[in-house]
């Protein structure tokens, strides 16, 4: 994945999708010393899964030192949001901000539809819960570690609403979930935390 900046010679972007697909990240560089930079950010070729963005940031830095302690200079947390494909910010003078765009998942040419199914929490202990009410007739659900090993399969009634999933069985890491109703196949990755 490949980032441009109109502004490189103060803002420069570097951007990566991760293995699964599923996580655009960009960090964000302001080497101006004294002003805010305005940055619009339009992903192309990627589609977000939610409208929130995580953002974190290093910034105030001097110019001779990236971190001075847990208090001044210390990695801040924020969210942002995406409209209509874009987020825009201001990058603070001589700034670092990495940026966490979660994207819809794909098996094939079929994008999941948020509207169609849930799965949360995400992370998950103990138990998850599936959502499948916006789909139609039977759905055959798999749980997958990042082998490909099916760890849990089951069948759930579409338009049947939620269904609690236990999963305390299984250890913690990341897993693929796939449903199936025999038209669309979803896939989505969660994270496992064992009790």
């Amino acid at each position: 994945m490949r980032s441009t900046s109109s502004q490189n010679n103060t803002v420069s972007a570097y951007s990566s999708i991760n293995a699964g697909k599923d996580t655009l990240s960009i960090v964000l560089v302001n080497r101006d010393i004294s002003n805010n930079q305005p940055v619009r950010i339009s992903p192309v070729n990627t589609t977000p899964a939610d409208s929130k963005v995580y953002c974190y940031q290093l910034s105030n830095l001097p110019a001779t030192e990236t971190f001075v302690s847990a208090t001044q200079n210390a990695l801040k947390h924020s969210e942002t949001t995406v409209n209509n494909g874009t987020i825009t910010l201001a990058l603070p003078p001589l700034s670092v901000t990495a940026l966490r765009i979660a994207l819809q998942s794909t098996v094939g040419n079929q994008p999941l539809e948020e509207t169609k199914i849930r799965l949360y929490p995400n992370p998950a202990q103990g138990y998850l819960i599936v959502d499948t009410s916006g789909l139609e007739g039977i759905i055959h659900l798999t749980i997958g570690d990042m082998t490909g090993k099916i760890v849990k399969s089951l069948s759930l009634g579409g338009n049947s609403g939620q269904t609690s999933i236990d999963i305390s069985r299984l250890n913690s890491g990341i897993y693929n979930v796939v449903l199936d109703n025999n038209y669309t196949k979803h896939s989505r990755k969660i994270v496992i935390i064992a009790k």
